[in-house]
């Protein structure tokens, strides 16, 4: 989602990790300007490769711009999957298995 990209890139400390899916990051210079603020925060984006409501490149794109720099940063990809991935994500409890590897109290995994 726009939403999560946005807030975490301008709130980075109010964050532990974030799960962005089908999100468009282009279209809101904020995110591309403040990239590095996203740097060390564990990341795991979906996007749907057949999303018609919001391309899957808007995803792509912004994970190579973090590829190699963020060591947190996972990309999943639904082949076969449209704009409704977040159907396939959130009954599975590996997202929330994830997240909970993470406190930002500690400041490390």
């Amino acid at each position: 989602m726009t939403g999560t990209w946005y807030l975490a890139t301008k709130y980075p400390d109010k964050f532990t990790a974030i799960a962005p899916m089908c999100g468009f990051t282009s279209h809101i210079d904020y995110i591309d300007n403040n990239i590095e603020n996203l740097i060390d925060m564990p990341i795991w984006a979906f996007h749907g490769r057949i999303d018609n409501v919001v391309p899957f490149e808007k995803t792509e794109r912004i994970i190579k711009k973090m590829k190699g720099k963020n060591k947190d940063l996972i990309f999943t990809i639904g082949p076969e999957v449209g704009h409704w991935i977040h159907w396939l994500v959130y009954p599975r409890q590996e997202l929330y298995d994830w997240f909970l590897k993470f406190d930002k109290r500690l400041n490390k995994q």
